[in-house]
């Protein structure tokens, strides 16, 4: 079975009298290309659905990396600095109790 064919559609404007050629509109070739356009999209379309399928299911198999000693670290560091901060601003004793009970930082000292 072929395909459908529509390049030999055209619209004469002017017959071919003589040595004058005919005047003609091909609208089959224009139809042609927008069909094989769409399918070709159609396809890509479908072949990239099917790869970012299979990334999604390969990132929910694979769990998230555990955080390092260094991001460990600079969280703890981000956490004293912001109690610091909020010592510092409230003068606040209560605060400051919190931050030496939690890091012990007497013990650390002496």
């Amino acid at each position: 079975m072929e395909g459908l064919d529509f390049r030999k559609l055209t619209f004469a404007l002017k017959e071919a009298s003589g040595d004058v050629a005919a005047a003609v509109i091909s609208y089959g070739k224009f139809i042609q290309t927008v069909i094989d356009s769409t399918i070709i999209a159609f396809v890509i379309f479908i072949v990239i659905k099917a790869i970012n399928s299979q990334k999604r299911k390969q990132e929910e198999i694979m769990p998230p990396p555990e955080p390092s000693k260094e991001e460990l670290l600079l969280s703890d560091i981000r956490d004293i600095l912001k109690i610091i901060f909020n010592c510092y601003f409230s003068s606040s004793i209560k605060s400051l109790n919190i931050f030496v009970k939690k890091y012990d930082l007497l013990s650390q000292i002496m």
